[in-house]
């Protein structure tokens, strides 16, 4: 992952976008901020109500990028298991159809 700004010096935000967009993609998708998600912190699931689309797929990824969690979401609610996840800072990347949304949680197992 490289940059974004002439420091030389790697960004989260270089980094979430590599992580959770590829470098096959060149336009960004859409971004949703309408799905609501709680506990966080959270120590043994997730709730992620408003899910708008009939599919949907989340994420849990680490600082580092690498996808630890994944799954399907259904319309409206979903609970997400997240007791076997290590503590610490993740991305919980919710997308639903061509829309995305990304919040950082807290693990505290």
């Amino acid at each position: 992952v490289t940059s974004e700004d002439s420091s030389n010096i790697i960004t989260w935000k270089a980094c979430v976008r590599k992580a959770f967009m590829g470098s096959a993609i060149e336009e960004p998708n859409k971004i949703i901020n309408s799905a609501v998600i709680y506990p966080n912190p959270a120590s043994k699931h997730i709730t992620i109500n408003n899910i708008t689309a009939s599919k949907g797929t989340y994420q849990i990824i680490d600082i580092l990028g690498k996808i630890v969690q994944k799954g399907n979401l259904s319309l409206h609610t979903a609970t997400v298991d997240v007791s076997n996840i290590k503590q610490g800072v993740y991305f919980l990347l919710i997308q639903q159809n061509e829309a995305v949304q990304t919040v950082k949680v807290y693990i505290n197992n």
